[in-house]
């Protein structure tokens, strides 16, 4: 290609970064990415990137930069002020790849005089200077619309399942569950990945306000099987825990849960690791881990109980796709 490849990474997620650096190949370009005593980010690319095609690895979530916890709006506006000095750099192109899009489910109004935020991010992201979007698994695919710059949602679910599989989780004793309607499309994808013939499950459930979900209805069958109920995200994880307790009541052997982004906030990681109906949980490396995972399986006794399957590869195979002008449709197919 006429223009280099530059992988450059924020600090939402280092680990992500430097994995998606190994797979492909490219060393990541350094950034000196620093705070001013009042909290102010501050940004200097170490390398030129005059004409470069770059990629800037950084998820829009909670997460730790030097020890010390960082909010969704530091790691938003961290992608916004290292945008802009590849900008002003002379960069060629500017691909923001954010492994998970925060504030993805504020994509409507449900009440007056809200604010349709998920919009806003997607204003503020091409006016900054990105001039494309890669991202896994939108809370809501229609989020794509907000966009008047090309966007790739990816899906996490071929990490997922490839490592359900490894463990085990396919054949014909087990059921795929999703725990809404809209989730359907996803659960059914990964039952075919899995191996599963035609079983797919869905949990109804009644959320009465943000955070607070309850299972209420199971269509399909699950008593002498073995399930796993596949969902977006782990949030606060009451509405996953509520899905086991419902699957376990109508007779499922085992229950398995699985989601692409592990937010986990407030009460999430007690929740899981208290809940006696989830046997294992699967997630992946969209967001790090926080590290009071590792205290938490500690004091409950419950080593292993989260694995997590990298995307690192599959976003390595779609960086250089995009880079090189192909196709992602074979890749995610």
């Amino acid at each position: 290609m006429d223009h280099e490849l530059k992988l450059l990474a924020g600090n939402s997620n280092v680990p992500l970064g430097q994995n998606v650096s190994q797979h492909l190949g490219v060393k990541l370009t350094p950034a000196l990415i620093s705070r001013f005593n009042n909290g102010e980010i501050q940004v200097q690319v170490q390398e030129s990137v005059r004409d470069a095609h770059c990629f800037i690895v950084q998820s829009i979530s909670a997460s730790q930069f030097r020890g010390k916890p960082t909010s969704v709006n530091d790691n938003l506006m961290e992608l916004l002020v290292l945008t802009d000095a590849l900008v002003r750099a002379g960069a060629y192109r500017i691909v923001a790849v954010t492994p998970h899009y925060g504030y993805a489910r504020q994509d409507k109004k449900t009440k007056p005089r809200e604010p349709i935020t998920a919009s806003l991010v997607a204003r503020l992201m091409e006016e900054t200077g990105i001039q494309r979007l890669m991202a896994f698994d939108f809370h809501n695919p229609s989020i794509q619309g907000f966009f008047k710059i090309p966007v790739d949602n990816l899906t996490g679910d071929i990490a997922l399942c490839n490592q359900l599989v490894i463990d085990g989780w396919s054949g014909d004793d087990v059921v795929v569950a999703s725990t809404d309607f809209g989730g359907v499309g996803r659960a059914d994808r990964s039952r075919v990945r899995l191996g599963v013939k035609r079983a797919v499950a869905i949990i109804e459930k009644h959320r009465s306000e943000p955070g607070k979900a309850e299972a209420v209805r199971l269509i399909g069958r699950v008593h002498g099987k073995r399930t796993v109920v596949f969902d977006d995200m782990f949030d606060t994880c009451g509405s996953i825990v509520a899905a086991a307790g419902l699957l376990k009541q109508r007779g499922a052997t085992q229950v398995c849960v699985a989601a692409t982004h592990p937010i986990f906030s407030g009460p999430a990681i007690e929740r899981l690791f208290t809940c006696q109906e989830i046997d294992q949980v699967y997630t992946t490396d969209t967001i790090q881990l926080p590290a009071s995972v590792k205290r938490v399986s500690k004091r409950y006794q419950r080593p292993g109980l989260i694995r997590v399957a990298s995307i690192a590869k599959i976003l390595a195979e779609a960086i250089r796709c995009n880079y090189n002008g192909g196709s992602l449709h074979e890749l995610f197919a």
